[in-house]
Parts: structure tokens; C-alpha cells; sequence
């Protein structure tokens, strides 16, 4: 069984994970991968500030982008891997949860 403070924990780090910073109109949708399977995959595609869930077929993603917690931005109609952005999340989340794990 989990600790309350450990859900907490979990709950600020997805949070983090699917706040981005605001993208230009012109650069399309930006979508944050959250389960891929065989077939499917979960996404939820920011706009204006909120966040929508979509099932896609997993194959239109981009292969080094069908992993939880990659960002993707739409492009002419496809999905495109920002592996740059998909880091820069992923530190930012790291670094909140090792702030938030001094305080334990």
C-alpha cells in the first residue's frame, strides 16, 4: 500500500510532466504521451491551457516518441518527437521531486 504523501509525490511529478511552456500558434498541437500499447496509445494534446485525452493509433506516432512522457508537437498533420522538450520536462520534474523529498 502507498503512503499518502508518495500519491502526493506522484500526482505533482505528472502534473509537472504535462505543463509545458506555451507553444507558438503556427507550431501546432503539443501532446504529452501517457500509455502507449500495441494498438493504442494515450496522449493528452495541450491547448489553451488545458489538457485532452486521445486515443491514436499507436503507429502514428513517431517511433522514438511511443514512450510514456514524450512530447510530441503536430506538424502538417503528424505527430514529430521533441526530444528536446521531452528532457527539459523530465529534469524539471526531477528536480521538483528532489526538492519535495528534502522536505520528507
Amino acid at each position: 500500500m502507498r503512503s499518502i504523501p508518495a500519491l502526493v509525490l506522484v500526482a505533482l511529478l505528472s502534473m509537472t510532466l504535462l505543463s509545458g511552456s506555451a507553444v507558438a500558434a503556427d507550431a501546432g498541437d503539443t501532446a504529452v504521451v501517457d500509455q502507449v500499447g500495441e494498438e493504442y496509445a494515450l496522449i493528452f494534446v495541450e491547448e489553451g491551457g488545458q489538457q485532452e485525452g486521445r486515443l491514436v493509433e499507436t503507429t502514428e506516432l513517431p517511433e522514438e516518441g511511443r514512450h510514456a512522457n514524450a512530447v510530441l508537437r503536430e506538424v502538417d498533420g503528424e505527430w514529430t518527437y521533441d526530444e528536446a522538450e521531452t528532457e527539459r520536462r523530465y529534469e524539471a520534474a526531477q528536480s521538483r521531486f528532489d526538492e519535495l523529498s528534502e522536505d520528507l
